[in-house]
């Protein structure tokens, strides 16, 4: 049986964010949310990579994956109103990625979760749109197991 331990830990995200109060709108790898729809969240895959493997290291050895998602908040209301909206989803979001019980059972207790910080449109010269980008970093190993399925001979 393979297991895909990254799909695991966005499909637990998904869950995860739709949990968070006064969110109606939580969706994935999609482009924008509009106006009505807001506030919201955009969970992107984004990418992963795996450390460096030292030399002389046998190639059934677990590879530690790192996969860095992307969490769009998305605000509406008026310039006075952004700033604090998105500040407020901030920390529930850290909040509730950081505090998942589940974190162990999926990334293994190899596996870790840090926030690696935010970046808005809100700076001069810039946009100024409602909207935050929360950068994760989840640290995984890929094991053989994980893409050889099994197969039993009839």
């Amino acid at each position: 049986m393979t297991t895909d331990r990254r799909e695991l830990c966005l499909a637990r995200l998904m869950t995860l964010l739709a949990t968070i109060e006064g969110v109606p709108t939580v969706l994935r790898n999609e482009k924008d949310i509009s106006g009505p729809r807001r506030p919201g969240i955009i969970l992107m895959d984004a990418d992963d990579d795996a450390d460096d493997v030292p030399a002389g290291r046998p190639a059934t050895t677990p590879e530690i994956m790192r996969m860095t998602p992307e969490i769009r908040i998305l605000v509406g209301g008026t310039a006075a109103e952004v700033g604090p909206a998105l500040n407020a989803l901030r920390l529930k979001v850290i909040e509730v990625v950081k505090n998942d019980s589940q974190w162990p059972t999926i990334l293994t207790t190899n596996g870790s979760v840090r926030f690696l910080g935010s970046g808005t449109e809100l700076a001069r010269g810039r946009n100024m749109s409602g909207e935050m980008v929360l950068s994760f970093l989840f640290t995984y190993p890929l094991r053989k197991d994980d893409w050889t399925t099994v197969t039993e001979e009839p």
